[in-house]
């Protein structure tokens, strides 16, 4: 199995992160995503989508992991906004936020993220999203992807969370931020995929050479990156392998936990590792 992915999410805060992911059966070739719904747009619905559309458009188009295919997922998910429905989108976040109080019960991280088999078993029908204001923001997220095949991985950060890599020292490892607009005065709130719309702005993109032994993470902005670059180190520097803790996933969101003393934001990852 020349790849690995692992996920956990403490989804509880407001509901609206969304993790996906896709390996073939060789698992020589996957794609994975996490994103984050801009709580005052209500973007629990239009986080579903980025990500799930992401990991749907990769599956099919993944040959190779290049900026070409790279581009061709993120215009998947551009169009997908672009003809979605703003009261779909409610009602998917509506689901969402009963699902993960479900599967996040005592605090405990969800290994089982919403997909859509999952989702189609769910009574959308009951689900009633409270009504919008007039004049209320549409629907928003950012959204974080990868996509790996061979020994190639290609990444696409549109808007804030963590990227995070390391191989099997500390001077192999590396941490990418993305868009940080709560940081500069009067600048608006990061929303790269929004309802009606698509994709916003310019996402970063980037196509490495990855080695056997190598992981990724992609988190989304409620996970600290201080308290996930300790906890990530420890696991490669002291375990033989990731699968020595368990659900590497899991196990970060439960170490971060313990270090942070909580999260008030929801808190998502995905592990990606590349096997020997």
């Amino acid at each position: 199995m020349p790849w690995r992915v692992w996920v956990a999410t403490l989804n509880t805060v407001h509901g609206e992160d969304d993790i996906s992911y896709w390996l073939s059966k060789d698992a020589n070739r996957g794609a994975a995503a996490v994103a984050d719904g801009v709580s005052t747009t209500g973007g629990g619905g239009a986080s579903y989508l980025a990500a799930h559309g992401f990991t749907l458009a990769c599956r099919i188009l993944a040959r190779e992991a290049s900026l070409n295919t790279l581009r061709s997922c993120l215009s998947y998910v551009s169009k997908l906004a672009r003809e979605s429905n703003i009261s779909d989108a409610d009602t998917i976040a509506e689901v969402k936020r009963r699902y993960y109080k479900e599967c996040s019960q005592d605090g405990t991280p969800c290994v089982t993220p919403l997909d859509f088999d999952t989702i189609t078993l769910k009574p959308l029908k009951a689900a009633q999203p409270q009504p919008r204001e007039l004049g209320a923001e549409i629907p928003a997220t950012t959204l974080l992807g990868a996509l790996f095949a061979g020994d190639t991985i290609a990444l696409t950060l549109a808007g804030d969370g963590i990227v995070i890599g390391a191989g099997t020292s500390k001077e192999e490892t590396w941490l990418l931020w993305g868009a940080l607009p709560q940081f500069f005065e009067g600048s608006r709130l990061a929303r790269f995929v929004e309802i009606g719309s698509g994709l916003h702005g310019h996402p970063v993109e980037m196509v490495l050479r990855s080695e056997p032994g190598h992981v990724y993470v992609l988190a989304t902005d409620g996970v600290d990156p201080a308290a996930l670059a300790e906890t990530l180190m420890d696991i490669v520097l002291n375990y033989p392998s990731p699968t020595s803790v368990g659900n590497p996933a899991a196990y970060l969101l439960r170490k971060i936990l313990e270090k942070t003393g909580g999260f008030d934001d929801d808190a998502s990852l995905v592990f990606i590792y590349h096997t020997s």
